[in-house]
């Protein structure tokens, strides 16, 4: 029931609901607790494990789930400008609370794309994916028209999405993955990487990259 400030990521592994809350030094309302492996290793706690009570009132900020991960050998190459992750957000004033984003990449072999990822900033996100190939650097939607589709996320996070068919990409070619999200309970619909201090702090754009939109009727804006 303190105000103390949370300091380092831990792993929620388990949960005992019947955990006598009497093993507490402060007792708390009922019984139940998580099961947490702490990053201090093994000498600390019960083997490097401890119990939090369902009633702490301050831990647990910011959870996240790693659900059905891939392997890393699933594919053989993967193109993105965003390395240290999902940041941040961008947004326009649009009555569906849709909005567009963008990336335009080279192609550094004679490979098929098979898939795409992107984040999804909402509940029941909708995007719909569009690939095109052969395009100008400052138009992600120039170019062919090579496949479109439409995916729903379910929940907030990162999400892979294998396309209804492969897209075949020619060494120094560019090509675009262009996505419109539609995030019902977000106004900043498109994720982004920036710069935070101690974290991202090297996170950096470029011209030609990345791109923004409110509708497809508007044009492009270069976030480099």
């Amino acid at each position: 029931n303190g105000s103390a400030p949370t300091d380092h990521a831990v792993a929620i592994v388990g949960w005992d609901d019947n955990y006598d809350r009497s093993n507490f030094n402060l007792t708390p309302p009922g019984n139940g607790a998580w099961i947490i492996k702490n990053s201090w290793g093994p000498d600390w706690g019960e083997g490097g494990y401890f119990y939090l009570s369902y009633y702490d009132s301050y831990a647990g900020n910011d959870p996240a789930v790693f659900n059905n991960v891939e392997a890393t050998s699933n594919y053989s190459r993967s193109y993105q400008y965003d390395p240290l992750g999902n940041t941040g957000s961008r947004g326009y004033s649009t009555g569906d609370l849709s909005a567009w984003g963008a990336n335009i990449f080279t192609a550094v072999a004679n490979k098929n794309l098979t898939a795409i990822s992107t984040y999804a900033m909402s509940p029941n996100t909708t995007a719909e994916i569009y690939i095109y190939t052969g395009v100008s650097g400052d138009n992600p939607s120039s170019g062919q028209l090579r496949l479109s589709q439409t995916a729903q996320f379910p929940h907030n996070g990162y999400y892979p999405v294998d396309l209804n068919s492969a897209v075949g990409l020619s060494a120094g070619q560019k090509f675009a993955v262009v996505i419109k999200y539609t995030t019902p309970q977000n106004a900043y619909q498109i994720p982004t990487e920036r710069a935070l201090a101690n974290y991202s702090s090297q996170a950096d754009a470029n011209a030609g990259e990345s791109f923004t939109r409110a509708s497809s009727g508007d044009p492009w804006y270069d976030s480099g």
